[in-house]
């Protein structure tokens, strides 16, 4: 059975230049998906001229893709689009610059598909926006997101301090209960909506305890009740320490998501790719 070579491509937003000439190479030649962002839109070649004093950088050509689209302004569109915080702010992209050069194109040259990968890409892009859809992961970013984007188009702000406090308070509410639905729905520990708690309180409390520890005077001479009772807390809190360690680890284990679901994209494009060629070999 002949087989195929497979390949992914993973941009962002702030991908440019070189890197936008080899996304769109891939995509061209369909050598692999690219997946990711849209690019940063930077496709123009500038030249650094010595003067009598200082240098003088010039814009002097643009690059093109053999399908004689460039790559200034518009950049590369990826296959399938991962959502990403870039696409929260408007001010990424050469297309957020003035007078950045325009999108334009130029006659393509004569260059050979290596794969039909093309045909494969709605199923792909389809199966993947099933996936994300159910995935805690990509709910929670999606959030975040639409979280940044709310801040970044807020025009006005509260003058009062105590009405800018609660505004703040509230924002931060918001991202905890995203991020506690994001863990609950995982399976891990959940974070204290609690004002003032969390992991800078905890800090705080253990900075406390020790500061209390060390008021005490050295020359205090425990009781036989007390030193048990020390002793049990001592063991409650190595235990306690444990189990936030072992739920520390849980957390370091998750791994890279946007990674974890461009090898599913990987392994979705492999088992249509392959049935297409058994279909062609029985044919």
């Amino acid at each position: 059975m002949p087989t195929i070579n497979r390949s992914l491509a993973i941009f962002t937003r702030n991908s440019a230049s070189a890197s936008e000439i080899f996304a769109g190479a891939i995509q061209d030649y369909q050598r692999g998906l690219v997946l990711g962002g849209q690019t940063f839109g930077k496709g123009t070649v500038r030249e650094i001229i010595p003067m009598d004093y200082g240098q003088a950088k010039l814009t002097r050509s643009k690059f093109y893709r053999v399908s004689g689209a460039s790559t200034q302004h518009r950049g590369v569109v990826p296959d399938i689009t991962f959502p990403d915080m870039f696409q929260a702010y408007d001010q990424v992209g050469e297309s957020s610059l003035d007078g950045a050069l325009p999108w334009d194109t130029v006659r393509p040259v004569e260059y050979r598909a290596y794969h039909p990968i093309r045909e494969f890409v709605p199923e792909l892009d389809d199966r993947f926006r099933r996936r994300a859809a159910r995935s805690p992961d990509f709910i929670h970013l999606n959030d975040q997101i639409a979280i940044a984007r709310e801040q970044q188009e807020r025009d006005t702000w509260p003058l009062n301090e105590a009405a800018l406090d609660a505004q703040m308070e509230a924002e931060r509410r918001r991202n905890i209960e995203s991020e506690n639905m994001r863990r609950f729905l995982k399976g891990l520990p959940l974070l204290d909506v609690l004002e003032g708690d969390g992991l800078e309180g905890d800090e705080d409390e253990e900075s406390d305890a020790a500061e209390t520890a060390q008021a005490e005077p050295e020359s205090a001479v425990e009781s036989e009740a007390e030193a048990e009772e020390n002793t049990l807390a001592a063991n409650d809190a190595a235990e306690t320490d444990a189990e936030t360690e072992a739920e520390a680890d849980e957390e370091d284990d998750e791994g890279d998501f946007l990674l974890e679901e461009s090898a599913r994209v990987l392994a979705d494009y492999i088992s249509l790719s392959e049935r297409q060629i058994s279909a062609v070999s029985d044919f």
